[in-house]
């Protein structure tokens, strides 16, 4: 069974990379112009175009990192470890939607004091994001394992 990455994965990374600059110029306008719902707006396209990369992690159970220091570096995770890079992908992604909602709603002090009041949900979202590294630090990238 084939899934949409192996048919038509070039207007799957059209999408994505259309969500992140259409959600980069929203911020820059907010920036040059001062629109306080497209800079929400903005940050949410944004969040959503890295919810569509960790989905394609876990689908297609293979993501290559490439190094911002070095062309010829990158990292290749595949499988667990592509599907845990995905998944914090997408918990970081949804937790900057979360927030940008909550300031566009300016009920974000409320917030604030409901987690100053009980912690656990903030430490749960926490050691959710340590446990899926850990995993992806114990069994590694492919060129790690290549020596």
């Amino acid at each position: 069974m084939k899934t949409i990455f192996e048919n038509e994965s070039k207007y799957w990374s059209g999408a994505v990379i259309g969500f992140a600059l259409l959600g980069i110029l929203f911020i820059l306008y907010d920036r040059f112009f001062g629109s306080y719902l497209l800079l929400n707006l903005g940050g949410i396209l944004f969040s959503i175009s890295g919810i569509m990369i960790g989905m394609e992690a876990i689908l297609k159970r293979e993501i290559i990192l490439r190094s911002p220091y070095h062309r010829r570096l990158s990292e290749t995770y595949i499988g667990v470890t592509a599907i845990a890079q995905g998944l914090i992908i997408i918990i970081i992604g949804c937790f900057l939607i979360g927030i940008l909602l909550l300031n566009y709603f300016n009920s974000g002090r409320s917030l604030f004091l409901y987690f100053v009041k009980r912690p656990g949900i903030p430490f749960l979202f926490f050691s959710l994001i340590l446990f899926l590294t850990a995993i992806i630090a114990t069994i590694s990238s492919l060129e790690e394992k290549q020596g």
